[in-house]
This record gives structure tokens, C-alpha cells and sequence, in this order.
């Protein structure tokens, strides 16, 4: 993927395969958005990037300092 093309990363049918649908990251957003969280990516200007999610806590409570919630 081009860097230009980073900020549409996240728009519902961009891809930048040949034979791409362009909706998995959409669908993802989608999904997370609808759980409370968020999703964004950071790229350095490579062909790298690095995706972050966040979530809130289940019943809004505090995570545990090792990251898993039991039920």
C-alpha cells in the first residue's frame, strides 16, 4: 500500500490489493465501534504499521494488571 493511501485505511471498500473487497478493516472498526472502543493505526512512513485497539473494561470496571478479566 502506498503511504498516501494510509488515512483511507479504514473507509469500507478501499483496498489496495488487485483483488481486494476492501472491507476487513471496515468491518473491524465497525465492531469495535459498536463495543465502546476505538481502532486507529500509525505508520512511520514504511510499509509497516501498527494497529491499536482499546475496549473498555467489562461492566466498566478497572482492568487487572495482567490484562485478563475473568467472569
Amino acid at each position: 500500500m502506498a503511504v498516501k493511501d494510509f488515512d483511507r485505511i479504514f473507509d469500507g471498500f478501499f483496498s489496495s490489493k488487485a483483488d481486494g473487497m476492501g472491507i476487513g478493516l471496515a468491518i473491524c472498526r465497525s465492531i469495535i465501534t459498536d463495543h465502546g472502543g476505538t481502532i486507529s493505526a500509525e505508520n512511520d512512513g514504511t510499509m509497516e504499521a501498527a494497529f491499536i485497539v482499546t475496549l473498555p473494561a467489562p461492566n466498566g470496571g478497572e482492568m487487572p494488571a495482567n490484562g485478563q478479566v475473568t467472569p
